[in-house]
């Protein structure tokens, strides 16, 4: 996950993690955790997609964001 891009893409949609976790109804820790990569957390398909509209991301820029490093 390119952990940079998708904080620059919230960044310039003025979401935190607490805003954004909010909207996707997950907490803010689980977010963080997912954000991080922390003990194997990852986002699912389902939050990806989530993602994807609510930014209006082409899949190239969701390949940027989530599977290329």
């Amino acid at each position: 996950m390119n952990k940079a891009l998708f904080r620059a893409l919230m960044a310039e949609h003025n979401d935190t993690q607490r805003t954004l976790s909010n909207i996707m109804g997950i907490s803010e820790q689980t977010f963080s955790a997912k954000l991080n990569e922390k003990g194997g957390a990852a986002f699912n398909k389902a939050e990806m997609s989530f993602i994807k509209k609510h930014y209006n991301l082409s899949a190239t820029k969701m390949d940027m964001i989530f599977f290329n490093n």
